[in-house]
């Protein structure tokens, strides 16, 4: 995949369940973000997806809500606020 394309934001899965990292108004700070993130944990490789008029960033989703809980509980102490969204 050309990078742009893999980086380009992506429609959300209805039913699917995303550890949110963020949420950001424009997507030039989801994508501050997602660098941020990636430098401080070099095992994340988060994405950006279209949350209504704005963009959610996330480093991990999953069909079933339990492996996005025990995500957020494995990366609680580096990035606190994480929560799970399951897309409708």
């Amino acid at each position: 995949h050309p990078a742009q394309e893999q980086d380009a934001p992506t429609a959300l899965l209805s039913g699917r369940h995303y550890v949110v990292l963020g949420v950001f108004s424009t997507e030039e700070n989801a994508r501050r973000a997602v660098r941020e993130t990636e430098a401080k944990e070099s095992a994340l490789r988060c994405r950006i997806y279209r949350f209504g008029g704005k963009f959610m960033v996330s480093p991990f989703s999953s069909d079933d809500a339990e492996p996005c809980k025990q995500f957020i509980g494995s990366y609680a102490e580096r990035f606190p606020g994480m929560w799970t969204y399951t897309a409708r």
